[in-house]
């Protein structure tokens, strides 16, 4: 993560059923009203078994942008994740071996977006891409306060991230279409968590099932979009 990046994390967890991670990262820069000097923060865990909704995700927006406000400087480009996790060993395997994870960021500039690279990133540097699962683009309210704070354009999407590689230590970047690359939306793991069985290597080639991959995305992402796999 660079000088300029900020970041902080909470977590959800369920005791041996599907564990809730949600984060954000973001970008500072200069505003116009105020010079802003960044700093990795990082904040504590908070538990909680809510599925994500997308008024869920418009609060934890929200509660970002007047934290953002708070610090006197605009956000460049803002990002947020949630990790979900299969309910059992069963829905694991159908899924090959990956969970789902859901990214929205947000951007001052439209160019930015769409994202162009999410990628995992081992400690020794080797690059694995996420593959992306749907993507979609949608307005931010002109009237509220992440509009001006964290950014006027949005883009929501789901991809596939390997188990094993999500519960080990990785990070999460992203390539935004011009201007920033290597943006570090996510250092994992982000928390210990017993799941109640435990993640392979996917298998070379193994695809997960679509129905797994709906069925998933309905049961913890109620509301938004399902994709037409």
């Amino acid at each position: 993560m660079s000088k300029n990046d900020r970041a902080g994390h909470w977590a959800g967890n369920w005791a041996k059923a599907p564990v809730l991670v949600a984060a954000l990262a973001v970008l500072l820069t200069a505003a116009p009203r105020a010079t802003v000097q960044a700093q990795d923060i990082r904040l504590p865990d908070k538990l909680s078994s809510d599925a994500t909704t997308p008024r869920s995700l418009d609060a934890l927006i929200q509660d970002a942008a007047e934290k953002q406000r708070a610090r006197g400087g605009l956000g460049a480009r803002y990002g947020f994740y949630t990790i979900v996790w299969p309910k059992d060993a069963a829905e694991r395997d159908d899924l090959a071996q990956h969970t789902i994870v859901l990214v929205t960021v947000l951007s001052q500039r439209q160019e930015e977006l769409p994202l162009r690279r999410v990628y995992l990133v081992t400690p020794d540097g080797r690059a694995t891409d996420l593959r992306q699962i749907a993507s979609w683009r949608s307005a931010v309210n002109p009237k509220s306060l992440a509009y001006t704070e964290l950014g006027k354009f949005r883009q929501d999407a789901f991809y596939l991230i390997p188990g094993a590689a999500a519960l080990r230590d990785r990070e999460v970047r992203l390539d935004f279409t011009v201007n920033r690359t290597g943006f570090v939306l996510m250092r994992l793991p982000v928390i210990k968590q017993d799941l109640g069985f435990v993640f392979a290597e996917p298998p070379p080639g193994a695809e997960p099932k679509r129905e797994a991959e709906r069925n998933l995305i309905q049961r913890r992402f109620p509301g938004f979009p399902v994709p037409k796999l």
